[in-house]
């Protein structure tokens, strides 16, 4: 029995490529893993953490990404700001 394809917004590289919206067939009914597969590259997707049924919470979750990160690379610079080379 064929699974119905599902659109979702994946954020899985978010950072790097982007939100994307791609066409996915869940592993089985009512899993929330699912992948995705762009020419030899199958992707593992996790709804609700990786990959979103609507585009908002996609946006969302893509902010928060990058808010961390910010908050990190901010943390790293403090830490190089303070080292003393004598």
């Amino acid at each position: 029995m064929a699974s119905k394809k599902l659109t979702v917004w994946m954020t899985k590289y978010a950072l790097t490529t982007g939100v994307k919206e791609v066409e996915i067939e869940p592993i089985e009914e009512g899993s929330d893993y699912v992948y995705t597969r762009e020419g030899y590259l199958e992707t593992q997707l996790v709804l609700g953490k990786t990959a979103f049924l609507d585009r908002k919470g996609a946006m969302i979750n893509a902010r928060q990404q990058c808010t961390k990160r910010i908050a990190s690379l901010q943390r790293q610079i403090a830490a190089l700001e303070k080292m003393k080379f004598e």
